[in-house]
């Protein structure tokens, strides 16, 4: 980002307390006492803007594509949430079994 362009704006103060807000969770500072990244989150602000109009102008107010590419991306996430709960499921039965077969083996130990 060296080779980009300065570009000075001016922004209202509640918008930027919001903005240093969002940026010390999204981007906080690698050394202590300085400032959270926020030129950063309104870089991303931007992009988001930028992605949003392009969409808009080719799809239009097509909301059956948007839809749609909604709906595939919040399939692909249920995969992926899926497996880790399957993950956790199986993880804790086999250290219930683990435990069950530790107490039936020697019972007057307690769990």
């Amino acid at each position: 980002m060296t080779n980009s362009p300065l570009v000075s704006i001016r922004i209202p103060p509640e918008t930027l307390e919001r903005i240093d807000k969002l940026a010390q969770n999204l981007y906080p500072s690698r050394r202590a006492g300085k400032n959270p990244n926020r030129s950063q989150v309104i870089l991303d602000a931007i992009e988001q803007f930028l992605t949003e109009h392009e969409l808009q102008q080719e799809y239009g107010n097509n909301s059956d594509v948007i839809d749609e590419r909604i709906n595939k991306a919040l399939q692909r996430y249920q995969k992926h949430i899926e497996a880790q709960i399957k993950e956790y499921i199986d993880n804790k039965f086999l250290a219930y079994t683990y435990n069950l077969k530790r107490h039936l083996s020697n019972p007057a130990k307690k769990l």
